[in-house]
C-alpha cells in the first residue's frame, strides 16, 4: 500500500468517525427538542387549571347588601358597577366544578401518552445535554488530532464553544 493511499485510508476513519459522532449528535438533539416540545403531564395541567379558576373566582365577591340596596339594580350586581369582568369572574364562583369537568374532559382527549411532569422533563433534558457534551468533547478531540496530523476538519456551525475551547491535553 503506497503512502498516499494510507494517508487517504487514514482520512477516511477519521472523517467516518466524525460523522458517526456528528450522527449521534443530531438524533440526540432531534430527541431533546422532542422531549422540550411534548405536552406537560395531564397532573401539572389540572393544577394550572384549579389555580386559574381559583383566581377568577376569587376575583368575584358576592354582595348580598348591595341588592338589598333600592338604588342598585341586578344589572349592576352582574356587571359589576362597569368592571368588564365581572359577569366571567360570577359564572367561574357559580360554576367552577362544570367548567373543571368540561376543561379535563377536554384535556383527558387532547392528551398525548408519555407526557412528563416538568421535574421529569428537566432530568430527561439533563442527561441529553450530558451526552451531547460528551459527544462533542469527542468530536473535537478528532478534529484536534487529525488538525495535528495535517488534516482539516470543519467544525460544525452548531458545535457547543465550551467543548471547541476547552478541549486540550
Amino acid at each position: 500500500m503506497s503512502l498516499k493511499d494510507k494517508i487517504a485510508r487514514a482520512v477516511g476513519g477519521v472523517s467516518s468517525e466524525v460523522d458517526r459522532i456528528r450522527g449521534e449528535i443530531a438524533r440526540l438533539k432531534e430527541t431533546r427538542e422532542a422531549v422540550m416540545g411534548g405536552q406537560r403531564s395531564l397532573a401539572e395541567a389540572e393544577a394550572m387549571l384549579d389555580d386559574a379558576l381559583d383566581r377568577i373566582a376569587a376575583r368575584f365577591t358576592p354582595s348580598a347588601t348591595a341588592l338589598l340596596n333600592p338604588e342598585t339594580t341586578v344589572a349592576d350586581f352582574v356587571v359589576g358597577y362597569g368592571t368588564t369582568d365581572t359577569a366571567s369572574e360570577l359564572v367561574v364562583w357559580l360554576h367552577r366544578d362544570a367548567l373543571k369537568a368540561r376543561f379535563m374532559s377536554a384535556m383527558k382527549e387532547a392528551a398525548e401518552p408519555g407526557a412528563v411532569t416538568a421535574e421529569d422533563r428537566r432530568e430527561r433534558v439533563a442527561k441529553i445535554d450530558a451526552q451531547l457534551f460528551d459527544l462533542e468533547q469527542q468530536e473535537e478531540r478528532l478534529i484536534e488530532e487529525a488538525e495535528e496530523a495535517g488534516i482539516e476538519i470543519a467544525r460544525r456551525p452548531d458545535a457547543d464553544p465550551r467543548a471547541v475551547l476547552a478541549w486540550r491535553d
